[in-house]
């Protein structure tokens, strides 16, 4: 701790003798030091008393003395002004230095000054270039506040609008949401959100229930006219603009109005007539959706993985030239209408297990890339493969075909198995190629079949005995280098033209 100053202490403070004060006492004693040297520089050749010479007279050493007293004076008043002109000289160097040290001072005092002057100018100015951006930030936020209060409040009175019991109100606010969306790109998935929210709604088609009235002679107009319809058919056609606001939003090649989006999430909706054809859908989830009427996905792109599961398809499934990037399940799926899939791609992934084909299922010229997997799917109408390439693994185990099932032209470059299948129309595939394991095991062929053209490049699999005799008849090729797992007394006999292939044979006993 720093000692106090006493409350009874009178003494004075001390004075400090200043720089200046200091220099002229120094340079004073310094020219003092100079004068007294150098008068006892010039003095010391100059002896106190005359010499002299004792054999002259009298008179001639009166004279003498009288000559060396004059010189004796001369030559001291010489050193004197000697010594005053060392002295002058000493003096006028120090008062250059001093000048010169007053100069430099001063020059270093008007430079801080200046420099203190420039510093406290940019001081004010950096003050007030912060107060400036402090204001304007402030008014920023205050803005921007404003602005998010106004785009909250616009958002929350369009989706109170679509509680509404006026359908007029509902799509008010669904054109609200969509102005909102358009003119802020930070809200479009918020906007989709809300809109898919919207069409999860529990909803029953008017279909379903309006009855049709009875006939004219059967009906006794009892009470009072019958009511209007109700209100299914009105929030039928809000629901509709729902969708064409999703169909207007997510369609890359519109540049000016195309979403961004992370997700679409229409679990458990109700959509009818759905036209998503050359849409871009990311993250699209349907599962558990019903698609009245016809649902359009024609050159759609799916960036994200697809959920079809447990979705019910009333119409035409349209899927004609669409690609799945990500996996796709539509796992439990009915199509009750055509289930169009033609030129088609598949890279990842696809699950059709358990789904039903009530009418046409076409997949012609679909490409899989991955693993495809229609285990335990049935197929009542045409199943329509022809040209499909397989490039993954594909499970037709336990798969039904109710009709004609066909795979002309198809390619199976990975393992085809078609375990458990049971074909009850026509099995055709003419022309179609296995690059690898073709697994027939259990497989049960009741209609026609035709295999002509085909040709197994990898093993056949257990094929049953009526396969093996179709395979026969028809001059199927197999490869020859290949151990195939056939039924007893089956074999291959190498063609004369090419010997690495041959065709299936019967013998009365199994070759070792």
């Amino acid at each position: 701790m720093l000692p106090q100053p006493s409350q009874f202490d009178t003494s004075a403070p001390k004075r400090r003798i200043s720089g200046w004060a200091l220099t002229a006492l120094i340079a004073g004693l310094l020219i003092a030091t100079a004068i007294v040297g150098s008068y006892f520089f010039f003095t010391a050749p100059i002896p106190d008393n005359p010499p002299t010479d004792s054999g002259l007279s009298t008179a001639e050493a009166a004279s003498q003395n009288a000559s060396a007293e004059l010189e004796l004076a001369r030559l001291r008043a010489d050193a004197r002004r000697n010594t005053l002109a060392t002295g002058a000289g000493a003096a006028a160097i120090a008062a250059l230095i001093l000048a010169l040290r007053r100069q430099h001072h001063h020059e270093k005092t008007t430079a801080t000054a200046e420099a203190d002057a420039r510093r406290r100018q940019e001081h004010l100015e950096l003050d007030a270039l912060r107060r400036q951006e402090h204001l304007e930030q402030k008014a920023a936020d205050e803005k921007e506040d404003a602005e998010q209060r106004r785009i909250t409040d616009a958002r929350i009175r369009a989706v109170e609008q679509l509680g509404s019991t006026n359908p007029a109100v509902r799509i008010g606010g669904l054109h609200n949401l969509e102005r909102i969306g358009q003119l802020h790109g930070e809200l479009r998935q918020v906007v989709l959100d809300e809109i898919c929210s919207y069409l999860r709604l529990p909803y029953t088609p008017p279909a379903s229930r309006n009855k049709r009235p009875l006939p004219s002679p059967l009906f006794d107009p009892i009470g009072p006219a019958p009511a209007e319809p109700d209100s299914d058919e009105t929030e039928r056609e809000v629901r509709l603009i729902a969708q064409e606001v999703l169909q207007r939003h997510l369609k890359p090649d519109s540049q000016d109005l195309y979403w961004d989006h992370s997700r679409l999430n229409l679990r458990n909706a109700h959509l009818d007539d759905l036209h998503f054809d050359d849409c871009q859908l990311t993250r699209a989830d349907f599962t558990n959706a019903t698609f009245n009427g016809a649902a359009k996905f024609e050159k759609a792109t799916f960036t994200g993985p697809a959920q079809f599961t447990n979705a019910t398809f009333t119409g035409t499934a349209g899927f004609l030239d669409a690609t799945f990037t990500r996996n796709v399940r539509f796992s439990s799926v009915t199509f009750n209408g055509t289930a169009q899939f033609k030129g088609a791609t598949f890279n990842s992934p696809a699950w059709f297990d358990k789904a039903t084909f009530t009418s046409i299922a076409v997949l012609a010229n679909a490409t899989f890339t991955r693993t495809v997997r229609l285990t335990k799917a049935t197929f009542n109408g045409t199943a329509n493969f022809e040209k499909a390439t397989f490039t993954g693994t594909t499970w037709f185990q336990g798969v039904t075909f109710n009709s004609a099932a066909r795979f002309q032209g198809a390619t199976f470059k990975s393992a085809a198995r078609f375990q458990s299948a049971t074909f009850n129309d026509l099995a055709q595939f003419k022309g179609t190629t296995f690059s690898s394991l073709a697994r027939f095991t259990n497989a049960t062929f009741i209609g026609p079949a035709a295999f002509r053209g085909m040709e197994i490049q990898g093993i056949l699999y257990a094929p049953n005995l009526r396969m093996v005799g179709l395979l026969q008849a028809q001059e199927v090729r197999l490869r020859t280098e290949f151990k195939h797992q056939l039924p007893g007394g089956w074999g291959l006999e190498p063609t004369l033209t090419a010997p690495e292939w041959g065709h299936l044979i019967h013998r009365r006993t199994a070759p070792d």
